[in-house]
């Protein structure tokens, strides 16, 4: 019928560790992209003090997110 309170606690362990998890990917995959964009930025002679600003705005931003 209805779970015990011990496996309440493991199933909301659970569930929190997989939006962990989720999280984690997400913040990796934002980082990614973040390097990507200022090597290609580089790449394309845009200036380094620009490049630089962009990639403290994106790091300060998965920051607030995670």
């Amino acid at each position: 019928m209805y779970a015990d309170n011990g496996e309440n606690i493991a199933a909301n362990r659970y569930i929190k560790s997989r939006e962990v998890k989720a999280i984690s990917a997400f913040v990796v995959l934002l980082n990614s992209t973040a390097r990507y964009c200022c090597a290609a930025a580089k790449l394309k002679n845009i200036s380094p003090n620009e490049t630089e600003n962009t990639r403290k705005f994106l790091s300060t931003f998965i920051f607030i997110i995670s």
